[in-house]
């Protein structure tokens, strides 16, 4: 997928560090570094699910070549078995 920039609002950034324990540089490491796996889930939002340290899964909208991200966590036991077996 081809994502050129996130877009993170202030309030998204606290919730995600504070009720799921990930920074922002996992989640763009996970998206521009690792090849993550994608899944459509509807209305141009998608499941991102990659590596960096350890697994993440980032809930994204897209909007062109921009990704807004939703929300982001560390993948549950099912996510992970999903990406190995993806790659």
């Amino acid at each position: 997928m081809n994502i050129e920039a996130l877009d993170i609002g202030k309030n998204t950034k606290n919730k995600i560090f504070h009720k799921h324990s990930v920074e922002i540089i996992e989640i763009k490491q996970t998206i521009f570094y690792d090849d993550p796996i994608y899944f459509k889930s509807g209305n141009n939002k998608y499941m991102c699910i990659g590596k960096y340290n350890r697994h993440i899964t980032v809930i994204l909208k897209k909007i062109g070549k921009r990704a807004r991200i939703v929300t982001a966590y560390p993948s549950s036991k099912w996510q992970v078995r999903l990406y190995r077996r993806k790659k």
